[in-house]
């Protein structure tokens, strides 16, 4: 029991999410089939690429004006420009040159909008491959995992064969690379923040999980002839584009947190530190930190970070991480997250009429969910019930 309660507060939002949106696409898909046919050709399916357009064109402006600089936004915002463009060219397509453009017909795909849609879902993996690795995706290395995409469409003129279903898996493919460094991300912000809101790898898990329902309602278009199988598509993007520049322009970005500090200053940091430092021994620092802990109480401050070990510490970003993962045996965030349960828990004791939301605040949480979340993941049970138990016997 004590388990399961631990890994829902781990997982609640993302588990939820997953459900709505799941349930979202069943409904939508059994509508897709109570509505006639001539009612989607002329009314739907035009006023949904129009809306995905006028969503994506007007966020990209969103995102560009408050970027900040940030080469993770100008990925999201490049991507909403491409698919903006794109929505409106089908829809002056429609009704200009071809009226049969956006009209749902029961006919296979065909290749040349099977590239344009793996071209669509190849630019939708590069705001997460830059949240993942920054700094590694640049010009050429675009290019280069782009030009499958091209060669398959090509080669599938030249075979015999039909070359259609690995074109659609390839950008599976790239989503399964990215799936392998999640892993590595969330133990990267936990080792440098004490605090994971807005920066955890659930949201990552999320965006991720919206790519792949697209992904599969696409593939669901290439392989099937249904009248109506493009209505799911259209309706989860335009959720998808709403709720992710709506999660990306107020997300913080844990990688431009640590600009401040350059490769060249860390090395140089190092070796001063090393040999100031050099005599010290690591029980002497560990008592140090401990005491500076319970006296200052720096942990109360919710934008708590690594770096700010340095008051006591003089060590780079990579020495405090190491040095805190040996010696107390976890991430920089749960070191600081005992503290600030053991400072809940004190209030809670001492203090039974204040509210959970101010014990929060008190307490250094960012919010009450933050410390509902981290309490039952560590202690196995609400603040709640934990209270109950320990203090209104």
């Amino acid at each position: 029991m004590k388990s399961i309660r631990k890994f829902y507060a781990t997982y609640s939002h993302t588990i939820w999410f997953a459900v709505g949106l799941t349930v979202c696409a069943v409904i939508s898909q059994v509508l897709a089939y109570e509505i006639p046919l001539d009612i989607f050709n002329t009314i739907i399916t035009p006023y949904i690429n129009l809306s995905i357009g006028v969503v994506c064109l007007f966020g990209a402006l969103l995102i560009f004006r408050h970027s900040g600089g940030m080469r993770i936004r100008s990925a999201w915002g490049y991507t909403l420009l491409l698919w903006g463009v794109a929505e409106f060219a089908l829809v002056i397509s429609a009704t200009f040159y071809r009226p049969d453009a956006i009209q749902t017909s029961s006919g296979h795909i065909t290749l040349y909008e099977m590239m344009i849609g793996n071209t669509l879902g190849y630019f939708l993996l590069l705001y997460p491959t830059e949240l993942l690795r920054p700094g590694w995706l640049n010009a050429k290395r675009a290019l280069l995992l782009f030009l499958p995409i091209i060669l398959l469409g090509a080669l599938d003129y030249i075979v015999p064969f039909d070359l259609r279903p690995i074109n659609i898996l390839y950008p599976l493919l790239l989503f399964i690379l990215l799936c392998w460094y999640v892993r590595s991300y969330h133990r990267w912000c936990e080792e440098n923040y004490s605090s994971m809101d807005d920066i955890d790898v659930q949201w990552v898990l999320r965006f991720l999980y919206m790519v792949v329902l697209i992904g599969a309602a696409y593939i669901y278009i290439c392989i099937a002839t249904g009248t109506q199988r493009v209505f799911t598509q259209q309706l989860l993007a335009l959720f998808f584009f709403i709720y992710s520049t709506e999660q990306i322009l107020y997300r913080r970005d844990p990688w431009v947190l640590m600009k401040e500090e350059s490769e060249k200053a860390k090395e140089e940091l190092a070796k001063e530190e090393a040999e100031e430092s050099g005599a010290e021994s690591n029980e002497a620092n560990r008592l140090k930190l401990e005491q500076w802990m319970n006296t200052a109480k720096p942990y109360l401050n919710p934008e708590f970070q690594l770096m700010d070990l340095r008051e006591v510490m003089p060590m780079n970003r990579t020495y405090l991480s190491q040095f805190i993962n040996a010696e107390y045996g976890c991430s920089f965030y749960l070191f600081v997250a005992k503290y600030r349960i053991e400072e809940a828990q004190r209030l809670m004791q001492e203090h039974p009429e204040m509210k959970l939301q101010e014990i929060a605040q008190k307490s250094g949480f960012i919010s009450l969910a933050a410390l509902s979340h981290t309490f039952s993941r560590e202690v196995g049970m609400s603040p709640s019930e934990w209270s109950i138990k320990f203090v209104n016997k």
